[in-house]
């Protein structure tokens, strides 16, 4: 295995100096040593013998070692950016880099905010650093490397998260890049810029939804602190007028969020003062606000504070696979899956939203992006190939009066209808289209980002579904229930397209294609945590069961997936 690097200095077995590395001691001679620095002065050229004294061999000799073996472990600690630190210090002459001793407690004092961001403190080397500092058991050259790789870990994590979305989720296509930078060069502008926190705040601005979720996140920690809360007894559904000892619980285990007064948590009655502290906790936890303590929300409720702490920590990783690169992305379309809603983001502020149904559980709605380009009024609907294997087909064979009664035509390769008639259906070689109208599957309008998952935007004629806390009711797409609303916000821009033109072309029922002036980002994601400015944080059902992969990557042990655009010197 071979690398591209700045200097190509090679040493020879038994080389490689004593240290915590888990090598065999050096048997340098005084003669071979000298001969080993002649050679790097011949390599440093014009550097010239000041360069040479400030180079520190150990330095050297642990470059080396990570090169040849792509392994290296100091006090036990095992040193992951096995191609940035030899990159690092080759750049730099291998002289040392973490010198000034204010510099070293600054890094120490940013790891141990690494919880206020959901992470762990633990994946940057911290109790071996706080151990070892003003230690003499650890060579200077082994705590250089060692702070450089703690550094490298919480900047890799604040700029991509620490877990990779790629390989928890095989539909993720958001960018994983590194744009064109070279950590290494980060790396060394980050120790000599005047405040790390301040260089890696202006690296990675994530904007004011992750600000907000890390304040809930705090919100929690100070919950934890205190105790958490008390559980409420199972039993018959507690309401307003309900008595007995499950109320005094009820109302102390809302007093210890500061949903009801401390000083009356001790009542027995369910009066209207517990009554309002029930509601804004069920509005709180996506529930419905009917005050009725049934067996939802006390399962809400019974959820603990670590529990609630790990849903908060899953969003805030989510957070830094999506925001940092939404940086200057002020226009887009966004959809949280998990949370049924859709909205239109213009100059960074949100100025349309509405209910959506998503995928059901066997037909999960994906997580990707892609730019929409147009939208079709009076849609006709090809049937996907799966929906039409799994679900149309058998209700033909069962039923022959089935296309009619949906509008329904058989379609060949070419376009042409066929009739139905002469269709051998249990070797159906067909497509089958819906005509348009207002019982059509994609309703009146459909708004499209071409994609592999045939999945958009787009009307229903189900509009029932709309008044249901959970919606999951597509087969992947995304139905929304204010599309025409929708539909002229994205085309005021363009002339003629007014609110009675749209109205018009509707009502022509005829299919007409309108292209957008401009291609719109449309990011479908899944969030359980809904934060706001100001007011508490809406906790959301996880309909699809995706917290708790996030959560065990997250608690898993340190780990690098390589993003893309890395520099040459990365190159296997």
């Amino acid at each position: 295995m071979r690398r591209k690097f700045l200097f190509k200095v090679h040493l020879g077995p038994g080389m490689l100096a004593q240290g915590p590395v888990g090598i065999r001691r050096s048997h340098l001679t005084a003669n071979r040593t000298a001969l080993y620095f002649l050679s790097l002065a011949l390599f440093l050229g014009a550097a010239g013998p000041d360069a040479l004294l400030a180079m520190d061999a150990q330095i050297v000799e642990r470059v080396e070692h990570l090169r040849h073996t792509g392994r290296l472990e100091i006090d036990a600690a095992p040193i992951a950016a096995i191609h940035l630190i030899p990159a690092f210090y080759e750049a730099r002459g291998f002289t040392r880099a973490w010198t000034r001793p204010e510099r070293i407690e600054e890094l120490l004092e940013l790891l141990a905010t690494a919880p206020a961001e959901g992470l762990d403190p633990e994946d940057y080397h911290f109790s071996t650093l706080k151990r070892l500092q003003g230690s003499r058991t650890i060579s200077p050259a082994d705590h250089d490397i060692l702070l450089t790789d703690a550094l490298t870990r919480y900047g890799y994590h604040h700029l991509f998260g620490k877990v990779n979305p790629q390989q928890l989720d095989g539909d993720w296509n958001l960018s994983r890049d590194m744009g064109g930078m070279d950590p290494a060069v980060a790396i060394q502008q980050a120790i000599d810029s005047p405040s790390l926190a301040a260089f890696l705040g202006k690296w990675v601005d994530r904007g004011r939804y992750y600000e907000r979720m890390k304040q809930v996140l705090a919100e929690y920690h100070g919950y934890q602190k205190n105790g958490g809360w008390p559980a409420v007894s199972a039993g018959e559904t507690l309401k307003p007028g309900s008595e007995g000892a499950r109320v005094v619980e009820l109302r102390r285990r809302l007093a210890a969020t500061g949903l009801l007064d401390p000083a009356i948590q001790d009542g027995v009655r369910f009066d209207e003062n517990l009554e309002q502290a029930v509601k804004a906790f069920q509005v709180q936890h996506d529930l419905d606000d009917d005050a009725v303590v049934g067996p939802q929300t006390l399962t809400e409720l019974n959820v603990t504070v670590e529990q609630r702490l790990d849903q908060i920590r899953v969003n805030l990783e989510r957070g830094r696979w999506v925001l940092g690169g939404m940086t200057g992305v002020e226009n887009f379309v966004l959809v949280n899956i998990a949370g049924f809603k859709a909205m239109l983001v213009r100059n960074g502020e949100i100025v349309w939203t509405t209910r959506a149904q998503v995928g059901k559980l066997y037909r999960k709605s994906p997580v990707f992006t892609a730019p929409m380009k147009y939208l079709v009024f009076n849609p006709t609907w090809t049937v996907p190939p799966g929906l039409l294997k799994k679900d149309i087909l058998p209700q033909v064979r069962k039923n022959p009066g089935y296309l009619a009664d949906h509008n329904m035509h058989v379609i060949d390769s070419g376009g042409k209808e066929i009739d139905p008639a002469t269709v051998d259906w249990q070797d159906f070689r067909y497509s089958i289209r819906q005509a348009p109208g207002p019982h059509n599957a994609l309703g009146l309008v459909k708004f499209i980002f071409p994609n592999p998952h045939f999945v958009f935007l787009h009307d229903t004629p189900h509009r029932e579904y709309f008044d249901r806390d959970v919606r999951t009711f597509s087969s992947g797409c995304i139905r929304i229930e204010n599309p025409m609303e929708f539909a002229r916000l994205l085309l005021e821009d363009q002339e003629g397209w007014h609110a009675e033109k749209i109205q018009a072309t509707v009502e022509a029922e005829e299919t007409k294609t309108v292209s957008l002036s401009e291609p719109l980002p449309v990011l479908l994601l899944y969030w359980t945590l809904a934060v706001e400015e100001e007011g508490p944080a809406r906790f959301l059902q996880d309909v699809y069961d995706r917290d708790q992969s996030v959560l065990d990557a997250l608690n898993a042990p340190f780990s690098v997936s390589a993003p893309s655009g890395l520099p040459s010197w990365a190159e296997d």
